[in-house]
């Protein structure tokens, strides 16, 4: 009799958990996996001056399932259309107005440019949106056209388990290159007066923008680069001004973000053709041996377009 119930109980327990209860795991973990959705939102493109910086070509929508955080560790993007590479100067990946990748070149060889962004993390049941943008020659080929896609899943490389959307990610609009010129300006960092003093208000940067005789401007951010040794916390209250009022014309920024800060103009800075203007970044110091140098370390990290005309974003 006990050994009957004792068979019983040995074949309830091998059907309820297969393999010792590995089955069960198998279970779980497959409901662990990560999934990572994409999506491209609608942006209109269209005719583009040469020179143009910033142009976004493609917006990607991206949406974390709830199981765990995942990073985003690269971007390949396929460029084509009826227009050589050689159009633009760089590619990039934005995050609003925050560039967060490096310029990159597309390949001549199979047209392929690949972003890698440094520490993307998404968290479980977060959605965050990004954009492939790129810079024009100034004399990119007029009437050139342009399109950027992210061809399959494997494009994106991140940990999460499985990539899901309609591939290919593409625009549906085109860019078109103009005869029309965007213009430049001219950015020089001006010599300041040693300080060694900490925490108290200082002049970081002198920053003169000159345009030139094409078009005015409308200067929208800045993205500034420490190259010097302070990092993070140790420059606070950052902001940009100028000299004759004092008032800042951007955000105030808690900190640097690593070596890096991005200040979004309160109102679109206005720059004549023609016109010379000088921008102090003001700032506090909480050391006294780290060192300061700030530059624009890469030409569209100035974001600015034409004054004439609709604007691009």
């Amino acid at each position: 009799m006990y050994s009957a119930v004792r068979f019983a109980v040995l074949v309830f327990l091998l059907f309820s958990f297969p393999f010792g209860g590995h089955g069960r795991g198998i279970a779980l973990h497959e409901r662990d996996k990560r999934t990572l959705s994409v999506r491209v939102t609608s942006l209109e493109i269209g005719a583009i001056p040469r020179g143009a910086q910033r142009v976004r070509f493609l917006s990607l929508h991206f949406i974390n399932s709830c199981e765990k955080s995942v990073g985003i560790r690269e971007i390949r993007v396929h460029h084509s259309g009826f227009g050589d590479a050689s159009d633009f100067t760089g590619v990039y990946l934005l995050r609003g107005v925050e560039r967060l990748t490096r310029s990159a070149s597309i390949s001549s060889a199979d047209q392929i440019v690949t972003l890698r962004p440094k520490s993307l993390i998404l968290k479980a049941c977060g959605q965050l949106s990004l954009d492939i943008a790129a810079d024009f020659q100034r004399n990119a080929v007029v009437g050139s056209e342009h399109q950027f896609e992210v061809l399959t899943a494997a494009d994106i490389v991140t940990d999460a388990e499985t990539v899901t959307g309609k591939f290919p990610l593409r625009n549906v609009m085109k860019a078109n290159v103009s005869p029309l010129d965007e213009g430049g300006i001219t950015v020089t960092f001006l010599p300041l007066s040693s300080s060694t003093s900490a925490i108290a208000e200082h002049t970081l940067a002198k920053i003169q923008l000159s345009a030139d005789n094409v078009s005015s401007h409308l200067i929208s951010s800045i993205t500034l680069t420490n190259m010097g040794t302070a990092k993070n916390a140790e420059i606070r209250s950052l902001f940009v001004t100028t000299k004759q009022d004092g008032h800042p014309l951007t955000n105030t920024a808690l900190a640097l973000q690593g070596d890096e800060v991005t200040l979004r103009f309160l109102e679109p800075y206005f720059l004549k053709s023609g016109d010379t203007q000088t921008l102090h970044l003001k700032g506090r110091r909480y050391t006294r041996r780290k060192t300061v140098d700030f530059v624009l370390k890469e030409p569209s990290d100035l974001d600015a377009t034409r004054a004439a005309g609709p604007r691009r974003y």
